[in-house]
């Protein structure tokens, strides 16, 4: 079945510009100024798209971030859109309340693909914002959800994953934490992928891992002279291996290079790249202020 599309009671004029409007489940991407008909095509299109995804999909990762939220009329928001403070209410989620959530969100992602397995994260990443006290209590009661969820689900059918606790309990070193003291650094990113492959990656991964990568290196490679008979060799050449890839491993590693395949049959076949005018509009537009 379809998923429920959104519908005009799901816009609501900006309270800094009436003439923009905003959607409170969704990112500031979505809603604009081009008519409460445009911007919920916009919207059904997106989740139209999103809704074909999951039917093909046969894993999905929750990673939980933090338990306070932001409510509007009783119900939690996605996005505040940076509207008056005063519109919202700031709530505690606590565990049992977050498990069930959860667990009605996979029941419906399973109504769509039944083979769904899912896989449980908390992130590692501190809500400093939210103070010290209040970031340990939401990670605390995030960590009991996971856990209740994985229990409700059961082990056939969850996991959890434990990147909080690795970098948290494992790497307790400044040199794991980026600039900013919140963030894992490379290394620490590193350490936990390791650990995540070792957990549920096949055992020829690390080969697929690399021909993946070498193939998206390629392709970030940008040539002086697109249409020189080097440069489409080397297109060809590349295309080929993004082929042999799905060929060998499945639809889904050929599926992972989509866009690579695009760019090298534009290099193939002597067309013009697509990143010239990306660099073109950038040069040209203002930069934004933080969103």
């Amino acid at each position: 079945a379809s998923p429920a599309p959104y519908g005009p009671a799901d816009l609501q004029p900006c309270a800094h510009d009436p003439s923009r409007l905003v959607s409170f489940a969704h990112h500031s991407r979505f809603g604009g100024r081009a008519g409460v008909d445009t911007e919920l095509a916009r919207m059904n299109r997106a989740l139209e798209h999103a809704h074909a995804h999951l039917r093909t999909s046969d894993v999905l990762f929750l990673t939980l971030g933090t338990s306070w939220a932001f409510a509007r009329d009783g119900a939690v928001v996605a996005n505040c859109h940076k509207q008056p403070a005063a519109a919202f209410e700031r709530v505690f989620i606590g565990a049992d309340n977050a498990a069930a959530a959860l667990a009605r969100a996979v029941a419906a992602a399973r109504s769509v693909s039944p083979r769904l397995r899912v896989v449980v994260t908390v992130s590692p990443v501190r809500h400093w914002k939210d103070g010290a006290v209040d970031n340990s209590l939401s990670k605390a009661t995030l960590l009991v959800a996971a856990h209740q969820l994985v229990r409700t689900l059961g082990k056939e059918a969850a996991s959890y994953f434990p990147a909080y606790e690795l970098l948290m309990d494992d790497l307790r070193d400044y040199r794991f934490y980026a600039n900013d003291m919140l963030h894992p650094s490379g290394p620490a990113i590193d350490y936990i992928w390791r650990a995540f492959t070792a957990a549920y990656l096949a055992l020829d991964a690390a080969e697929r891992i690399a021909a993946v990568e070498a193939v998206r290196t390629a392709a970030a490679h940008r040539p002086m002279d697109g249409d020189s008979a080097a440069v489409r060799q080397f297109g060809a050449a590349q295309f080929r291996k993004a082929d042999e890839i799905e060929r060998r491993w499945g639809l889904h590693a050929g599926r992972a290079l989509a866009g690579e395949r695009e760019h090298f049959a534009r290099l193939r076949d002597g067309e013009p790249l697509r990143w010239a005018d990306a660099d073109a509009d950038a040069e040209e537009q203002p930069e934004s202020g933080p969103r």
